[in-house]
């Protein structure tokens, strides 16, 4: 065993095309260290079977290299709350350090992150019959209506919820009709969840070299099979409405269908204009995540090129126990 604290968990996370999977490899595998480790993925689009491409999934050989829990767990038409999230992770975690493991937390949903570390709020169990006439309601009167509800009664959640998201937006009007109080107003817990000593290191990029490389990520699914993943999906069932579907690479194609037909899917011009939205959308999510992941305490930002100063800072969090052991010429 190379960690006597059992309750320490490593937290490496960061925003989309920041490098999180390249950075766990220089780390772990390249160091030959990937038997004393085991990631949890915290990342909500990548739990969903078939949502591969878009959702940037590590390759099959390097899962093999390095295992990732909650990857591929559930299928598309499923929901996967913050709530499954915390719950899966806290039992990952658990077998990861009775298996001897450091468990290390990564990936780039800063909800989930700011979840397991800091827990949620407390809301309000909601009656059934409730939860049975929102859902009426949203079939009979469709989701701009609810909108407007949601944003009449609870204008901060309804900013922060995708226009597609039914889920999130339903639960919201749900703990509303049932308290007369919005879902944001909940009390957001200010210290960190006792049962874990989380070590918290966040990848830090210039933004114009992260926006580079938003870019190139976006141009190499499309090069990769995007479009087939897509039509495989749609050939599924699948639809804009199917939960898995809401994230951004999944959710400009759902609505391209929805509003042009299948057959834009070989139309180049929409398929140039759905590109864009891609890159567009994900450049304003990696702004959010990086507000977001600010607000998360005692965090250490590092620049994920420089390993040896996070070899160090790693082996100081971890003190008195010692993860990494190098030489500065061996990783220069």
């Amino acid at each position: 065993m190379f960690t006597r604290s059992k309750n320490n968990v490593l937290a490496i996370f960061g925003p989309t095309a920041s490098g999180k999977t390249e950075l766990l490899k220089r780390l772990f595998v390249d160091t030959g260290l990937n038997d004393r480790v085991e990631i949890v993925s915290a990342d909500s689009i990548q739990v969903f079977r078939g949502l591969t491409i878009g959702s940037a999934k590590p390759d099959p050989e390097f899962l093999d290299e390095l295992p990732h829990r909650l990857i591929d767990i559930m299928d598309p038409e499923r929901d996967f709350s913050i709530g499954d999230f915390i719950r899966l992770a806290d039992e990952a975690c658990t077998a990861c350090i009775e298996g001897g493991k450091l468990p290390v937390i990564s990936g780039g949903t800063a909800y989930y992150i700011k979840g397991f570390i800091m827990g949620i709020p407390e809301t309000p169990m909601v009656s059934p019959e409730i939860r049975i006439q929102v859902q009426h309601e949203l079939k009979q009167h469709g989701i701009d209506v609810l909108r407007e509800e949601l944003k009449l009664h609870d204008p901060v959640s309804f900013s922060r919820i995708h226009y597609n998201d039914t889920y999130r937006l339903t639960r919201a009007l749900e703990v509303f009709r049932a308290t007369g109080k919005p879902l944001s107003s909940f009390t957001v817990p200010v210290n960190p969840r006792p049962q874990w000593n989380v070590h918290a290191f966040a990848l830090n990029r210039p933004r114009d070299e992260l926006l580079k490389r938003i870019e190139h990520r976006v141009d190499a699914m499309f090069h990769d099979g995007l479009i087939e993943e897509i039509k495989t999906l749609l050939a599924k069932g699948y639809s804009v409405t199917t939960p898995g579907l809401k994230g951004i690479g999944y959710a400009e194609f759902m609505e391209a269908v929805q509003q042009h037909g299948i057959e834009c899917l070989n139309n180049t011009t929409i398929l140039a204009q759905i590109k864009n939205e891609i890159i567009l959308h994900t450049r304003q999510y990696a702004k959010r995540q990086m507000t977001f992941m600010r607000s998360l305490p005692d965090v250490v930002w590092i620049d994920p090129d420089d390993i040896v100063s996070i070899k160090k800072s790693i082996n100081a969090a971890l003190a008195p126990d010692i993860l990494f052991e190098y030489t500065e010429a061996h990783d220069a």
